[in-house]
Order: structure tokens, then C-alpha cells, then sequence
């Protein structure tokens, strides 16, 4: 599934609903994802530093979780 989700992004199936962050922005982050959960009604990928929140097909929150310095805010 996470596969699937990134091979989604990188083909423009599923976009991002956030204007503070750019195409390449959120693909970086993306490409970063290795675990998935569900959280009350979004589908959440995680990395070690980022959840990023998904609902019909669409990131509409992007959250930083790690404690490392990080390009994306």
C-alpha cells in the first residue's frame, strides 16, 4: 500500500491540498514514508520525522514529528 501511494503521487492521482508546500516538497516527503495507520477517519503515512494525512486522495495535512532538523517545516 505504500507503494501504491507513492507510485499515486508521483503520477499526480493523488495531490496535496497545501499551498505552503511545492510538488517537489511534498514528493521528497513522500518518497520518505515506511509505516501507514489508520487514524479516525485518514489514512496517516509516517516517517520518522512526518505524518502526512490522507483522505480521497488527497494530503491535507502534513504534521513534523521528529526531533531532527528538517527542510520542510
Amino acid at each position: 500500500m505504500i507503494e501504491l501511494f507513492k507510485t499515486g503521487v508521483r503520477d499526480g492521482v493523488i495531490r496535496a491540498s497545501l499551498p505552503q508546500f511545492s510538488t517537489d516538497e511534498i514528493k521528497s516527503l513522500v518518497e520518505s514514508m515506511d509505516r501507514l495507520e489508520a487514524i479516525n477517519r485518514y489514512v496517516v503515512f509516517q516517517s520518522k520525522t512526518h505524518r502526512l494525512y490522507v483522505k480521497d486522495n488527497r494530503i491535507i495535512k502534513v504534521v513534523h514529528i521528529g526531533t531532527q532538523t528538517s527542510a520542510f517545516p
